[in-house]
C-alpha cells in the first residue's frame, strides 16, 4: 500500500498547529497513534529478547491550563478512523482482559502472504482521565499492566471462580492524561521505581501553546486528514522484523556504551532516585521510539540513524521535566507542599511571600513556607530576595540552563 505522505509524524504536527495544546502532547500523541497501528505484527529481535512499538505515555499539565483532551481526542480519532480496538476509559481489568480476548487474531510474521502465523490481542487505551482508568492506588491493575507492558507471547490467569484467561500475543498502547495533583492518588510508592513508572514516558507541560480564540477561523485541512488516516492505514498493514541498518546501528552502539559508563560513574541521565528503573530502560524507549519513527518515514522497517537521533532527541527533551512528576509523591517531609510551592513560583516566574500564603492559605502557615523554602533554595530552583522598600519576600524562578 502505497504512502502519500513523506512523514506521519510531521504531517501529523502540521495538522495539529490551529490547537492550543503544547507541541509535545501533539507529537507523543502521534507516536501513540503509530505505536497503536502497528500492533504486535511489527517487531525489533534483540538479542534474547523481542521488542515491540507499544508505549505507556502520559502526557501531565495543571486542570483546564494545558489542554490535555484536546491532544487525547485528536489522537483517538485517528486510531478510531482506521477502526482499531479501543477500550473505554473506566474498565474493569476483567472487561480489558475480555475485549483482548475477543479482538485476538492472526497475522503473518513475515508480512507476506503464507508467513508462519501467530497470534495477538492488541488494544489501545487513549483516555483523558488517566485516573478513571487506573483508579486509585490500584495496586493489582498497575501490576498487570506492568505485566503486559512487554507484550508476552502468552499470558495465563487463573481465579478461583471464573476459570483460566490465556492471551496470545498480549499488546497493550496507552495514551493517558493527567493533572499533576492526581499522580499522587493514582501511584502508590509500589508503582515507583521499578514498576509501571518505569515503563512509562510523562511529557510534562504547565500551560498551553498558544491562545486562539476562534479556531472557526481556520478550516480543519480535511485532505490532510484523509491522507493521515490513509498512510496510518498503509502502516496497520505493515507486518515483520524490524532491525538498524549499520549506521544506524553504530550509532546506537556508541550512545549505549557511553550512557552505560555514565551509569557506572554514578552519573546517570536522571539523578532523581525514583527514576532509577526508568533510567535503566532507557535504551529500550529509545529503540521503541526509533521504530515508530522509521514506520513513519516508510514501510521498509529499516531503523537508521535519524531515525535513532530524533528518538534520542525526543527522549532528552522530555526528560527535562519528567522528574517533576514526582515532586508531590515521596516520604520527604512536606514532599507534597514542596510540590505545590515550586508549582506557584514556577508558573508565575516572580512572585511574593503574601501571593503564595494567600493562595494557599488552607494548606500552608508562614513557618512551613519558610522551611519549604529552604530547601528550594537549597535546590537551586528557586531565588529569594529581600525587597527591602515593601518589606516583602520575593522568590523566582531560576530557569533550566
Amino acid at each position: 500500500m502505497s504512502r502519500k505522505l513523506n512523514n506521519w509524524i510531521a504531517a501529523y504536527e502540521d495538522y495539529t498547529k490551529n490547537s492550543e495544546s503544547p507541541a509535545s502532547y501533539h507529537k507523543w500523541g502521534a507516536m501513540a497513534c503509530i505505536a497503536g497501528a502497528l500492533e504486535r505484527k511489527v517487531f525489533m529481535h534483540w538479542g534474547h529478547t523481542t521488542l515491540y512499538p507499544n508505549q505507556y505515555i502520559v502526557i501531565v499539565g495543571p486542570s483546564g491550563q494545558a489542554r490535555k483532551g484536546e491532544a487525547i481526542t485528536i489522537a483517538r480519532l485517528m486510531l478510531e478512523g482506521i477502526g482499531l480496538n479501543l477500550i473505554g476509559e473506566d474498565n474493569s481489568p476483567e472487561a480489558i482482559i475480555r475485549q483482548m480476548r475477543d479482538g485476538s487474531a492472526s497475522y503473518s510474521i513475515t508480512g507476506e502472504p503464507g508467513g508462519e502465523l501467530k497470534f495477538q490481542c492488541p488494544i489501545s487505551c487513549f483516555v483523558e482521565e488517566f485516573a478513571v482508568f487506573t483508579g486509585e492506588h490500584n495496586k493489582d491493575f498497575l501490576a498487570k499492566l506492568t505485566n503486559w507492558y512487554d507484550s508476552r507471547d502468552k499470558w495465563k490467569r487463573t481465579t478461583k471462580h471464573q476459570g483460566t484467561d490465556d492471551l496470545m500475543g498480549v499488546c497493550v498502547n496507552i495514551l493517558g492524561a493527567t493533572a499533576p495533583d492526581w499522580l499522587p492518588m493514582i501511584l502508590p510508592r509500589e508503582a515507583i521505581g521499578g514498576g509501571f513508572t518505569s515503563r512509562t514516558i510523562f511529557v510534562v507541560e504547565n500551560s498551553k501553546r498558544q491562545i486562539i480564540s476562534n479556531p472557526n477561523l481556520v478550516k480543519e485541512d480535511i485532505e490532510l486528514r484523509e491522507n493521515l488516516l490513509h498512510d496510518l492505514e498503509a502502516i496497520h498493514i505493515m507486518a515483520g522484523e524490524m532491525t538498524f541498518d549499520q549506521e544506524g546501528l553504530d550509532t546506537y552502539v556508541d550512545w549505549y556504551e557511553k550512557e552505560e559508563q555514565l551509569i557506572m560513574d554514578g552519573r546517570p541521565a536522571i539523578v532523581d532516585p525514583l527514576f532509577g528503573g526508568y533510567v535503566s530502560r532507557r535504551a529500550t524507549h529509545v529503540k521503541k521510539l526509533a521504530m515508530i519513527l522509521s514506520a513513519s518515514r516508510g514501510g521498509d522497517k529499516i531503523v537508521r540513524k535519524i531515525d535513532f537521533t530524533e528518538a534520542l532527541d525526543m527522549m532528552l527533551d522530555v526528560e527535562k521535566r519528567m522528574p517533576e512528576v514526582f515532586d508531590g509523591i515521596g516520604s520527604a517531609p512536606l514532599s507534597k507542599e514542596q510540590a505545590m510551592v515550586f508549582s506557584i513560583i514556577k508558573q508565575q516566574k516572580t512572585v511574593t511571600r503574601a501571593d503564595i500564603l494567600n493562595k494557599m492559605q488552607r494548606s500552608l502557615d508562614a513557618g512551613t513556607l519558610e522551611i519549604v523554602m529552604t530547601t528550594l533554595c537549597a535546590r537551586k530552583v528557586v531565588s529569594a530576595k529581600l525587597d527591602a522598600k515593601n518589606n516583602e519576600w520575593v522568590y523566582k524562578h531560576l530557569e533550566d540552563k
